[in-house]
């Protein structure tokens, strides 16, 4: 696609680059469905774990920051960056959304410790990578095309269908299947302090050690 796609998307790393951002948004989405399941069933979230996952987005994140680079540097293709065009502007929307600000926030251990931050900052990854691939699909190919490209209300329906299904069969596995610990403690069968039924306890557990 060297002559179709614009040449601030088009690369012959473009696989690469492709994989390297689906892992990082890989990553991101597990803190988002994990923060958001936590808010729709009453759940405790993991966070030292999200914590954890976070870091790892930023080096994915730099990762893929540092092959674009090099791209454009084997490719000679810096003009572009700063063209008076609407390809230009979108490049940026995506790269400041979806890399470079999510690279600056997850780095602080402040942001990735407050729930809602690190929330809001992965949600930007999300962000990023849709604005990318539509970007590759549709902004970027405008220019060969000579027309502009809208999907029609039937492929919008059957997206926000999918969609829809994902979302359903999620909550009905996470209300019928054990996938969180249950977190709810045992009914106590006795009114008696606690102190004394340890008492009691050991009294018999003294019975059964003299027979």
């Amino acid at each position: 696609m060297p002559e179709k796609l614009y040449p601030l998307w088009y690369s012959p790393l473009l696989p690469v680059l492709f994989f390297v951002s689906a892992v990082a948004v890989g990553f991101a989405m597990v803190i988002f469905e994990s923060y958001l399941s936590s808010r729709a069933f009453n759940k405790q979230l993991e966070r030292p774990l999200l914590m954890d996952l976070g870091r790892v987005v930023v080096f994915i994140l730099l990762l893929y920051a540092t092959l674009k680079l090099q791209d454009f540097a084997r490719r000679d293709a810096w003009q572009y960056l700063f063209l008076n065009r609407t390809e230009t502007y979108f490049f940026w929307g995506e790269t400041l959304v979806g890399v470079i600000l999510p690279i600056i926030l997850l780095s602080i251990p402040k942001i990735r410790k407050n729930q809602l931050a690190l929330f809001a900052s992965v949600l930007m990854v999300v962000v990023g990578f849709v604005m990318n691939r539509l970007n590759i699909a549709v902004t970027g190919m405008e220019s060969y095309a000579h027309a502009g490209y809208f999907p029609s209300w039937m492929e919008i329906s059957i997206t926000l269908m999918i969609v829809a299904i994902g979302f359903a069969v999620f909550r009905w596995v996470a209300k019928n299947m054990p996938i969180f610990e249950n977190t709810e403690q045992e009914p106590i069968t006795s009114h008696k302090p606690i102190r004394v039924r340890i008492l009691e306890k050991e009294e018999l557990l003294k019975d059964d050690i003299l027979n």
